[in-house]
């Protein structure tokens, strides 16, 4: 079980398109994965996915964490995940983009040597997921009709729309969303902490006619009670993604009565074991989950699926990062549905089920312990 090598790349992820939403635009994913190899040559493989203007952190940044972190674990036992872990939070405050690739790698290996794919390690059961499909802040209307279109041409039966443009001009492009994909699909609007109270009150308010299934952080990370009082005032959902990093933090927006819905993301709160205790938090306070992603490869799409096909509370799928990606340099792993572009399909195999083909990868080496 003793870690021999631990193995560092740093791998940028172009985008087919630039993608916008409230806090900026962007046109690749600046992402690191991280192999961990024990005795034996059993590996995992783990991916983070730094977003600076939501997370704060960038990928020179996890990388430099990565390295030191890297180079004490050779000789550790990598089954002590809850230790090791540990270990890395008295080391760094946050850097949870860099915890989740080593997290995830670490539960890799976990399950390859128990010979179960981990959603069954975990306790869970296969049952059909279904992730929705974002669109990004466009400038027309006309521009975000044709990304409807698409949605519904490629089978997806939820859409995800960002907004937090100013004044009222989301309220046109969510009513042509609607028009496109009809009543039987579902909305869901998501503004990334652009409105204050009153905007978003109003918004909502002229939104409400639309069937939207919730609203996803309409205010700043910090104003707790203000999504509390939200969710008084209107009858759209509120969901919460950006407040709630870890379990601190989930504990904070349960008792404060602030969410209906907590968006759980695996580099948001470092990885799969504290998605876990996250999740089990809102469960026990009737608070329903949703898996969520930033710019991840299928690698960490694959984590976060697993995760999800877990634990039953976990409703709301948003895995769809790596539609946009030029470049898919993973093997096996999730796996979207030719025949309805909203159904995930997750591997039997043992671990993750997931690999990276290093081929497709080459000269990205950062370091090697």
């Amino acid at each position: 079980m003793r870690i021999e090598r631990v193995a560092i790349f740093a791998v940028d992820i172009p985008f087919t398109h630039q993608v916008a939403i409230s806090k900026g635009a962007r046109s690749a994913a600046s992402n690191i994965f991280v192999k961990i190899e024990i005795q034996g040559g059993v590996y995992g493989w783990g991916e983070g996915s730094p977003y600076p203007s939501l997370t704060g952190e960038t990928q020179a940044g996890c990388l430099a964490a990565a390295r030191t972190f890297a180079s004490s674990l050779i000789g550790r036992d990598a089954t002590e995940i809850d230790a090791l872990l540990n270990e890395f939070q008295q080391m760094f405050r946050g850097h949870a983009s860099t915890r989740c690739a080593f997290d995830i790698a670490l539960y890799d290996i976990l399950g390859k040597l128990a010979q179960m794919p981990l959603f069954r390690l975990f306790g869970g059961q296969r049952r059909e997921l279904r992730t929705d499909y974002t669109i990004g802040i466009l400038s027309s209307v006309e521009e975000t009709t044709a990304e409807a279109q698409l949605a519904v041409q490629q089978g997806f039966e939820t859409v995800k729309l960002k907004t937090g443009r100013k004044g009222f001009e989301d309220v046109s492009h969510v009513q042509a969303v609607r028009k496109i994909i009809g009543e039987s699909r579902k909305l869901r609007i998501d503004s990334n902490q652009a409105w204050n109270h009153s905007a978003a009150c109003r918004n909502i308010q002229e939104m409400g006619n639309q069937d939207l299934e919730f609203c996803e952080q309409p205010l700043p990370y910090w104003d707790v009670e203000g999504h509390a009082q939200l969710r008084r005032q209107l009858t759209v959902p509120i969901a919460l993604d950006e407040s709630v990093f870890d379990i601190h933090e989930a504990l904070v927006v349960v008792n404060a009565r602030a969410a209906d819905v907590i968006n759980i993301k695996l580099g948001k709160c470092g990885g799969i074991h504290h998605a876990l205790k996250i999740e089990t938090i809102a469960s026990a306070s009737n608070v329903i989950c949703m898996v969520g992603c930033f710019g991840e490869t299928r690698l960490g799409l694959t984590a976060a699926a697993h995760f999800a096909m877990a634990r039953p509370n976990v409703r709301y799928i948003d895995l769809d990062s790596s539609l946009i990606h030029s470049l898919d340099p993973v093997k096996g792993g999730m796996e979207f549905d030719q025949s309805s572009g909203g159904i995930l399909h997750l591997p039997d195999a043992p671990g993750l089920g997931a690999s990276i083909d290093e081929t497709k990868i080459q000269n990205t080496l950062i370091a090697e312990y």
